[in-house]
């Protein structure tokens, strides 16, 4: 028995696997993430002098393993995780301790920020502030100046 494949059946066949496979790889280079968007609140200053800092999590059940997020100059925020040597957007499951880090391009634009944020924002273990991934919705931090 001679079976006949037409030849552009076939080549549909070949790209959509290959397609498939790829977007399955791509997947596969660790554990999946969620994306993690959210803003912070400044009682009593100016959020648009944190802007060009970071907000920094660090997972609880394993510090090593940290997202972080470009402040925008109205105090939102996107997670990014370093994974298998790239960023890729949104951060592993679990509960995050977060902190802020200043922005360091400027030293005049670090000092104004350093005014608007008490100094316990800056550190993990102080913060007081977290978040879970995924989330059910935009994360809001507050912080202060004192």
């Amino acid at each position: 028995m001679i079976i006949k494949v037409k030849p552009k059946r076939s080549l549909i066949g070949i790209i959509l696997t290959g397609f498939v496979i790829s977007m399955v790889g791509c997947q596969g280079n660790g554990p999946p993430t969620y994306i993690v968007k959210g803003d912070i609140q400044l009682e009593g200053g100016d959020i648009s002098l944190l802007a060009g800092g970071t907000v920094e999590a660090a997972l609880e059940s394993d510090p090593t393993i940290r997202a972080a997020g470009e402040i925008k100059p109205d105090g939102s925020f996107t997670l990014e995780t370093l994974q298998n040597g790239a960023m890729v957007k949104g951060a592993r499951e679990g509960k995050f301790q977060v902190r802020i880090v200043l922005p360091d391009d400027d030293a005049k634009a670090r000092r104004l920020a350093a005014k608007e944020i008490a100094p316990r924002f800056l550190s993990f273990d102080k913060s007081e502030l977290s978040l879970k991934s995924p989330s059910s919705g935009e994360i809001k931090l507050k912080v202060s100046k004192q």
